[in-house]
């Protein structure tokens, strides 16, 4: 596959050196950033030679299959769209866009255009995620009761990282929380009732922010997202029978899981691990997908995509968040 890269960043830079992890040969063919010496200076790194700083012309004249977009949050909507309209496939880091009106015109347009389009959750792929499905379907902790999940960095006080600045989509919650949000969805479902609780700044963007999901059947997630502090938490999936600890960094390159069960003992220790970042797991799922002719994938789907922005949407609406970028839609 020809890959064209928007937003040359980190991200990117580790998506890239992740092809080497792939079975298949993977080509970057073009590169986009607005400012020049950025997309210079990533294609020199990994021998791209087309570089553009205009977005249509990289649609146009790029030569590229599958476009990989790792800008900031409120740049996705655009630029998904636009690749989308030109029949080109899309992987787009998360948040995909802002709010679902943003997700559903998307999925909409892929659905028309019958490209591939996925929404980039890459802790979906990762094998303790999977390990973990694997325990609790085996009933290992019996019924999944509660879950526990912070996800917290402290920022460099900057007010002009994209962290802190609203026109980029900061705040702690699309850039951290939302990893705690799908591991909820993933393991409960959409809940039946939300609270919240956050900090904003000045800006208008939260700072820290707290969650608690509702079952109706009595489950409950608590959850946890700031730019304020680091935390080393694992995360807690408590049951019937015990709980599974996603150890830390639970939302990055876990070493596994440790089972405690419930009558006490030495805790049951679950190890993973895995040469590169980690992002080939989903990069190996979009080609499998695109050489079988789907437009979607079976572990990510666009529905499970649509229930944690809707959950999202909720928690910016209780806690105040807005973003200039909703007025598009």
């Amino acid at each position: 596959m020809k890959w064209g890269i928007i937003g040359p960043g980190d991200i990117a830079r580790n998506f890239v050196r992740d092809f080497s992890e792939l079975s298949s040969l993977q080509q970057v063919s073009a590169i986009y950033n607005h400012r020049k010496k950025t997309a210079k200076e990533f294609a020199d790194e990994f021998g791209v030679n087309e570089v553009f700083t205009d977005l249509d012309s990289f649609i146009r004249e790029g030569d590229a299959e599958i476009v990989y977009i790792s800008t900031p949050h409120t740049k996705h909507y655009d630029e998904v769209k636009a690749c989308l309209a030109a029949g080109l496939h899309v992987l787009c880091e998360k948040p995909m866009a802002i709010n679902r009106r943003q997700y559903e015109e998307l999925y909409e347009l892929a659905a028309m255009k019958n490209v591939y389009l996925l929404e980039g959750m890459w802790l979906r792929f990762l094998p303790h995620i999977t390990r973990l499905l694997e325990q609790t379907e085996a009933g290992t902790i019996g019924r999944p009761l509660s879950l526990k999940a912070s996800m917290c960095y402290q920022a460099p006080k900057d007010p002009d990282s994209r962290y802190f600045d609203p026109e980029l989509g900061g705040g702690s919650l699309l850039d951290l929380g939302v990893y705690t949000v799908f591991l909820a969805v993933l393991l409960f479902g959409k809940p039946d009732s939300i609270a919240v609780t956050a900090h904003l700044t000045d800006q208008g963007i939260d700072d820290c922010c707290a969650i608690l999901l509702g079952y109706a059947d009595g489950r409950h997630a608590l959850l946890e997202s700031s730019l304020l502090y680091n935390t080393q938490q694992p995360a807690v999936l408590t049951g019937e029978k015990g709980e599974i600890h996603i150890l830390t960094p639970w939302f990055e390159k876990s070493p596994g899981l440790e089972i405690y069960p419930s009558e006490g003992g030495e805790p049951i220790r679950r190890p993973v691990e895995w040469q590169g970042h980690g992002l080939h797991f989903e990069a190996a799922a979009v080609l499998d997908d695109i050489a079988a002719g789907r437009t979607s994938n079976s572990l990510f789907t666009p529905a499970m995509s649509l229930e944690i922005i809707t959950v999202m949407d909720e928690i910016r609406r209780q806690a105040g968040i807005g973003y200039d970028e909703e007025e598009k839609t």
